[in-house]
């Protein structure tokens, strides 16, 4: 398991149940260095950007993006992803996550286009759900290989209102795509599993990602 997983469960250890921290305070003098981070990995930083995501150096001194997080009780959350060599590629607020996903949407003349028409790509971690959100799919990232039940009931309730659903784990976890299969059955949600050919979707070339949802 990855060293991002692994820290993912020391900080719920540490999370406080005291007031809710705010999202961090942009500074956007990195936003050079968010568009050339996101386009050096093939991702859209205009889509990143349309779905709120902003370059900070308020987590902890390093450059990192703010990714929101979303919830149905509408509480903030967020991850915020090292943009240089740090040893914590991402770092949460020390809260609940509140049954938080990440849910990243096609841009469509500079705005959020919520029809998805490729469906809906539930993932693990944000950059996948980008990178399918470039592909006109609504991308959900679980943030993480065994989300709570809470995460997954209000991922699908987002899936039940869409034609097709993909579940795309990490190639190191394909446990994930069985165990999100299961639940999302339960639900009366058909979808189906797809293992990407490296190590996670976001790693995939343009090409390929299209080959699989396009």
């Amino acid at each position: 398991m990855s060293n991002y997983y692994e820290h993912d469960r020391a900080e719920k250890k540490e999370r406080h149940a005291g007031p809710r921290p705010p999202m961090p305070k942009p500074n956007y003098d990195y936003c050079q260095m968010m568009h050339e981070y996101l386009e050096a990995r093939r991702l859209s930083y205009h889509v990143a950007r349309v779905n709120g995501w902003y370059p900070t150096t308020a987590v902890d001194r390093s450059p990192r993006i703010v990714i929101p997080g979303v919830n149905p009780h509408g509480l903030a959350y967020y991850q915020a992803r090292a943009m240089d060599d740090h040893k914590i590629r991402y770092k949460s607020p020390a809260a609940s996550r509140a049954d938080s996903i990440v849910l990243v949407y096609p841009a469509e003349d500079g705005a959020r286009d919520k029809s998805g028409t490729g469906g809906a790509a539930i993932f693990e971690g944000p950059m996948d759900a980008l990178a399918a959100a470039g592909l006109e799919w609504i991308g959900i990232a679980l943030m993480g290989n065994e989300p709570p039940d809470g995460v997954l009931a209000y991922t699908a309730s987002i899936c039940d209102s869409v034609q097709e659903v993909a579940i795309l784990p990490d190639m190191d976890h394909p446990e994930m795509g069985g165990y999100v299969l299961g639940y999302l059955g339960t639900r009366g949600i058909k979808a189906r599993v797809i293992i990407p050919s490296e190590k996670d979707f976001a790693d995939m070339s343009p090409r390929q990602r299209e080959e699989i949802l396009g």
